[in-house]
């Protein structure tokens, strides 16, 4: 395959900035703008009359510039908006735009000139306006060209314009030499070319086009399908190959762990970990995955796994995907072993040079026997005396290659990884193929259930005077918000910010409300976590950054708002922030009318049930009958082209083609299969690895 660099520099007028905004959108590579498909198609109001515009138009306008207001530069005075005033026989409009330097405005924006405007129409204080148009030359514009727009997910400092000529850029570079899909599959599917579909993704005719159900989205699906089945298949191979490490010790450290807990072992915890420390013991490198349900108990569970490790003088790393989930799980080894002979440390992005340095000398002298970190750990100074257990918590929030570049730091390290997302049994072949799997059904005894309640948004002021009770006794609440500003991409106004509703809990609750998102720095997402664990506010309101791994025993209340718009699995997830100490705990779900049949239904089913496995199961089947919201509102893994609910029948085939293509060249090293090796170059997959380690 003949392509441009995968480096974004060499896209021509990619600037920095642009390269930053790309970052924030996660994408890093030539090939993931490829796959990051448009949102929408909008048809514009082509000509309409001012005095009919509605919030959100997407139109077309004749105008003529009556007057200009422009803004005095000054570093001691705010930026204030550079405004065109325009108008034509059918009324008034404000053209809007913020932080331009005049003169590039000014090269074209004269008082009495025709233009013609393009965007999407904001309607503020009874002021209608456009902020940021596109504008055209009356007398040179190609109207047929612009009937329609192509929208893709956005981050601030791009546009979507941008982001179609960067993508056309590199679709005209790209030239397949040979399919990796075989021409009879390309027929009986009815499939394009590689190159062919995603040229027709990104240019849309209607918004069939850009459906996950699409043609052209199926045989991407496939693609990337086949890429993953490829390097899960590769990894299963290394694993049955290559023998581990025997790890047998008499289980005292262990056994004294759990003899101090403050609670008692569920049969499914005990069951784990005999199975542990059972792949433990083998002389097979161990591969396991450690799925249980929020609450069940899971972080115990590894925690006896590697004081196992330690017990035979190895070393064990747990690695976490936030700064908020490994500062917890280092809570927690500080409040159940600090009385154990185990020395400990955490590594994360934040922590100092000395006391890195130190880590460092520890992890290489085998002075500290359990490391618990987030991505800092995947840093090649990172290097221990002998490690031989990794467990990642949240493993899709990882790369394959980042998980086995961990494993490789050891001497044939065992790996578990856990994961608190119940996952559908008909999607376990595509996401851990390669790798055991172990099941925690059941929650501690002492685990108190949540009551959940449906409620219309028009009642969000009788919760907000309701949680006074809450308070009084105590009791600390998180209050969840789909977007964390007004000035994210939001087509759905009717959405509350996180920003603003911690102003509107503020005037209420004066002092004691918190906010946590995912764009704050990660010490003051710390700093907010603690503030709220230790009580020093009360109400935090926060997007789905608390999703996973944030224990704060005395939560009683969780309130999510705009609940329609999440999937039940996330749902579930949230929930499980609370009903984590001894007092009765609540659940409310806040949902927007009108709401559609199959978004009551499933605010029903989690109402109904505390059972992650069974909501799992049940998200999967409503999500079929075509109400759909995006995989990474599901809890399941990020792909780049697959939607599990649109593309799951696809998953088998995928298997079998890849383990075929194995049967004969089990590391594709053959010339033919160099197709293959550019198959899982494009979906960011490194064979060298598997490759070095067979």
């Amino acid at each position: 395959m003949q392509f441009c660099s995968k480096d974004l520099k060499n896209i021509p007028y990619l600037g920095e900035k642009a390269e930053a905004a790309l970052k924030r959108l996660n994408i890093n590579s030539t090939f993931d703008l490829l796959f990051h498909f448009p949102k929408h198609v909008t048809s514009k109001r082509m000509y309409p009359a001012l005095y009919s515009l509605r919030q959100g138009d997407q139109v077309v306008l004749r105008l003529k510039i009556i007057d200009i207001s422009q803004p005095n530069i000054s570093p001691r005075t705010p930026r204030k908006p550079f405004t065109i005033f325009c108008s034509n026989e059918t009324g008034m409009i404000n053209l809007t735009y913020f932080g331009f330097y005049p003169q590039y405005l000014l090269n074209w924006a004269k008082i009495g000139s025709e233009i013609i405007a393009i965007g999407k129409i904001d309607i503020h204080n009874k002021l209608t306006q456009i902020a940021h148009p596109e504008i055209l030359n009356p007398l040179k514009a190609n109207i047929k060209m612009i009937d329609k727009e192509i929208i893709y997910p956005l981050t601030y400092g791009i546009v979507s314009n941008q982001l179609h000529k960067y993508i056309s850029f590199i679709l005209d570079l790209l030239k397949i030499d040979e399919e990796w899909i075989a021409q009879e599959t390309l027929q009986k599917n009815n499939w394009l070319g590689f190159k062919e579909a995603l040229k027709k993704i990104h240019n849309p005719k209607n918004k069939s086009d850009i459906s996950p159900y699409s043609l052209e989205r199926q045989r991407i699906a496939y693609d990337e399908l086949l890429a993953t089945q490829l390097m899960v298949n590769l990894l299963r191979q290394y694993k049955d190959k290559n023998q581990g490490r025997s790890i047998t010790t008499l289980g005292s450290l262990t056994n004294e762990f759990i003899k101090n807990l403050p609670f008692e072992l569920t049969n499914g915890q005990k069951d784990a970990i005999d199975e542990i420390i059972e792949d433990q013991a083998s002389n097979k490198q161990m591969s396991r995955l450690l799925q249980g349900d929020v609450g069940s108990g899971k972080t115990v569970v590894s925690i006896a796994a590697m004081l196992n490790t330690t017990q035979s003088g190895a070393q064990a790393v747990l690695m976490a995907p936030t700064d908020v989930l490994a500062n917890q799980h280092y809570q927690t080894l500080e409040k159940f072993c600090s009385n154990l002979p185990v020395k400990f440390a955490l590594l994360t992005g934040k922590t100092k040079a000395k006391e890195r340095r130190e880590i460092m000398e520890g992890l290489q002298s085998g002075e500290i026997h359990i490391l618990i970190g987030t991505h800092a750990v995947f840093q090649e100074k990172v290097s221990f005396n002998d490690l031989a257990l990794v467990v990642i918590d949240e493993q899709h929030r990882f790369g394959v290659e980042q998980r086995l570049s961990l494993v490789n730091k050891g001497n044939k390290a065992d790996l578990l990884i856990m994961s608190a997302t119940p996952i559908p049994r008909s999607l376990s072949l595509a996401l851990y193929g390669d790798m055991d799997i172990t099941r925690i059904s059941e929650k501690p005894k002492s685990r108190i259930g949540i009551k959940t309640s449906i409620l219309p948004q028009a009642k969000v002021s009788e919760v907000i005077l309701s949680l006074n009770n809450i308070l009084k006794d105590q009791g600390r609440i998180y209050w969840v918000c789909p977007l964390i500003s007004k000035d994210e991409d939001n087509t759905d106004l009717q959405k509350m910010p996180a920003e603003s509703r911690k102003e509107e809990l503020s005037k209420y609750y004066p002092g004691l409300v918190e906010i946590i998102h995912g764009q704050l720095e990660p010490h003051n997402k710390q700093k907010a976590l603690d503030n709220f664990i230790q009580g020093k506010h009360k109400i935090l309101v926060a997007t789905t950054v608390i999703e996973v791994g944030v224990d704060v025993p005395e939560a009683t209340v969780m309130i999510i708002e705009n609940a329609e718009s999440f999937g039940l699995s996330q749902l579930h997830q949230l929930r499980g922030r609370v009903g984590r100490g001894n007092k009765a705990s609540h659940c409310i779900l806040l949902y927007q009318a009108p709401i559609s049949k199959t978004s009551w239904q499933r605010l029903k089913i989690i109402r109904e049930s505390e059972d992650g496995f069974i909501l799992a199961e049940e998200d999967l089947k409503l999500r079929g009958s075509g109400d759909l919201i995006g995989t990474k509102q599901s809890g399941l893994p990020d792909f780049k082209a697959v939607d599990f609910i649109a593309h799951h029948h696809l998953i088998i085939d995928a298997n079998k083609q890849a383990k075929n293509i194995l049967k004969d060249d089990p590391y594709l090293n053959s010339p033919k299969n160099q197709k293959y090796r550019d198959l899982l170059n494009v979906f960011g997959f490194n064979r060298s690895d598997l490759i070095n380690l067979a």
